[in-house]
């Protein structure tokens, strides 16, 4: 086996194409809607050198498992110590408490190399936005050091049990690990995106390079248009894809193939120069550090000043990010990399593993004791922890998670049809249907209405829709709710609600059509009022600092429009139509806190049980059901 260890500029250079498209992605580009994707990038370029390593150094004789573990550390520790010390800083003065609690168990992940799996098991409808988590990013660099974990004992067995068939064993693995993306990402789309299992398949995409599991094409010019092609089915995925998409999946093959035919075959292109000429040879020399650094300053800088609304705010953003990547290399990257060769490897590792150690005790002592030395008024911390809701009592009694209202960790699970989908025989029956925009309003409507008897058939992310595609609990959900349930069982309406999108109300039209040929009465609810943001926390933060502006500015008034296309094909299909919007908001002022005490809303857009009461109050009054009742 030959395997080329030379420098390769090129890729320097291709990790510069993998890092500009995830930051202009993050800092609001929208046209490169499917920046996310430069994340693949990464993958692809290091299944391919830590795969040259270890097979050339296995072939050698001369591999070492704590030797390159010594590498390992080496080369990602001191910049992520770095990044973790300033953030968890930063947050300490900044968050409030049930912030800096979410921060700091993050932390212990990030140290623990695990972020993946703790992003990805808080992960729900309900949970913290992005925008509050300036470590969310870590949870690709835990993906890499899973696979670092495994994979050089995959390839020693290999070396030793496997007739060194290194290119068919880690092909059968890639098929594997594909076939689980694939199927997964609709099945299980939040587990797939953040797990290895459905990841090392990129991984492998470029170890099969390494190991030479790819055609050899001698014409130069056939070596040009194949690179010059990945950099073009490499942009196909930024420009193509957004964060709808399915991902990984079939959509991934965009970044790895594309990545691939570059690492394949960009040696000595036109596209192999321009990515080794020094400005990209350089981005990418610093594009681990501008990675690290990115996120947390985009958050930090939404926290403080509010969204990247304008040019220079995203400018701003990322040539600070950039300075500080550009500062880490010298400072940090290099000295430890370079400057620690005389160590002996077993110091290096232990060093390592002690310096992990510390940062993950760091964060547990951060969420045991929390911002000490710092106090907050009581109301402040009253409302504020409404953002943790999920934790609450009032959670289970509004939402029903896992019997009527469906989520991430039910995947598979049926509607408990006893509990939530029995007729009353002494009440008009109403089938609340959709996903967690909803499940919301299910319980308060019960409560406040008191003639109807309302069915529940909610799942978080399920669009309900005739012929419903998607995960299996909205398919399996909605498919029963079509094709049996609203043919067999004589109920008198619908109450249908959902998260609208623009680009699946044609949808909605057809599924009203169907439900007005089954039922008497179909009931539309419009979009909610949403915001930048947590909304407990926006208030927390309001109080705190006596600003009323922090929430009022970050209502997100996209959701009007929405409504009113809603609302337009509604009246086409002669049901009625009810705006959440003009109920919460008023003459276009939201009411944000029932009684002064209670947040209308726990999360971006998701209403508390108070807050869907006083919803459900006025629904009540709109459809008449209210006359001589006293207002509540």
């Amino acid at each position: 086996m030959n395997l080329d260890m030379k420098y390769r500029p090129e890729i320097d250079g291709l990790r510069a194409l993998a890092i500009l498209p995830v930051v202009l992605f993050h800092a609001g580009f929208s046209q490169l809607s499917g920046g996310y994707t430069g994340v693949d990038v990464f993958f692809v370029i290091s299944g391919y050198l830590i795969t040259r390593i270890i097979v050339g150094e296995a072939e050698a004789g001369t591999f070492s498992i704590l030797h390159f573990y010594r590498r390992r550390i080496l080369r990602i520790v001191p910049v992520l110590a770095v990044v973790l010390i300033v953030t968890a800083i930063i947050g300490y003065y900044l968050f409030l408490p049930n912030e800096f609690d979410e921060l700091s168990k993050s932390l212990i992940a990030v140290s623990l190399f695990s972020s993946n799996i703790f992003f990805w098991q808080s992960s729900g409808y309900f949970d913290a936005p992005s925008a509050l988590r300036p470590l969310l990013h870590t949870w690709s660099l835990a993906v890499e050091e899973q696979f670092y974990l495994f994979f050089p004992f995959f390839i020693i067995a290999i070396h030793r049990f496997g007739g060194r068939r290194y290119g068919a064993w880690i092909f059968a693995a890639v098929v594997l690990s594909f076939a689980a993306s694939a199927v997964g990402v609709v099945t299980s789309p939040s587990a797939t995106f953040y797990l290895l299992p459905t990841r090392a398949w990129e991984l492998g995409v470029g170890a099969l390079i390494a190991v030479g599991w790819v055609p050899r094409v001698s014409s130069q010019r056939l070596r040009h248009f194949l690179a010059a092609a990945g950099i073009i089915v490499i942009g196909l995925g930024l420009f193509l894809l957004d964060e709808e998409s399915y991902f990984p999946g079939w959509n991934a093959l965009y970044p790895v193939l594309g990545t691939a035919l570059v690492i394949a075959y960009g040696q000595g292109t036109f596209i192999g120069g321009v990515l080794s000429t020094p400005p990209v040879k350089y981005v990418g020399l610093v594009s681990y550090a501008w990675y690290l650094w990115h996120w947390p300053v985009i958050v930090y800088y939404t926290f403080v000043f509010g969204p990247l609304a304008d040019w220079w705010s995203t400018a701003f953003v990322i040539v600070v990010s950039f300075l500080l990547a550009a500062v880490s290399r010298p400072l940090v990257e290099q000295p430890f990399r370079y400057g620690l060769g005389s160590l002996p490897t077993g110091r290096v590792v232990m060093s390592g593993a002690a310096a992990l150690a510390v940062l993950a005790f760091a964060g547990w002592s951060m969420a045991a004791m929390g911002q000490v030395g710092r106090t907050f008024p009581p109301d402040v911390l009253k409302v504020a922890q409404y953002s943790a809701y999920r934790d609450l009592p009032a959670y289970e009694y509004q939402f029903r998670p896992g019997v009527c209202m469906l989520g991430l960790v039910h995947e598979g699970r049926p509607i408990d049809k006893k509990e939530c989908l029995t007729p009353d025989p002494a009440k008009p029956d109403f089938l609340v249907l959709g996903d967690s925009h909803a499940g919301h309003i299910w319980r308060a409507l019960s409560l406040e209405i008191d003639e109807w008897h309302f069915l529940q058939a909610t799942a978080s992310g399920c669009m309900p829709f005739v012929g419903a595609t998607g995960a299996l609990r909205c398919t399996s959900t909605m498919r029963y709710i079509f094709e049996d349930f609203l043919q067999e069982q004589d109920i008198d309406g619908v109450i249908i609600a959902a998260r609208w999108e623009e680009d699946e109300l044609d949808q909605l039209d057809e599924t009203l059509a169907f439900l007005k040929q089954h039922v008497e009465q179909v009931i539309v609810l419009g979009p909610v009022p949403e915001y930048e943001s947590s909304v407990p926390l926006l208030l927390a933060r309001s109080l705190y600092h006596d600003s009323p502006r922090i929430v009022s500015s970050a209502v997100d008034w996209s959701r009007v429009e929405v409504g009113k296309q809603v609302a337009a094909i509604a009246e086409r299909n002669g049901v009625t139509y009810i705006s959440m919007i003009d109920i919460i908001c008023p003459a276009g002022k939201c009411v944000s806190m029932i009684g002064g005490k209670v947040p209308v809303e726990f999360d971006y857009g998701h209403l508390t049980l108070e807050g869907a009461r006083f919803a459900a109050n006025r629904i009540e009054a709109q459809l008449g059901l209210a006359e001589g009742k006293p207002r509540r």
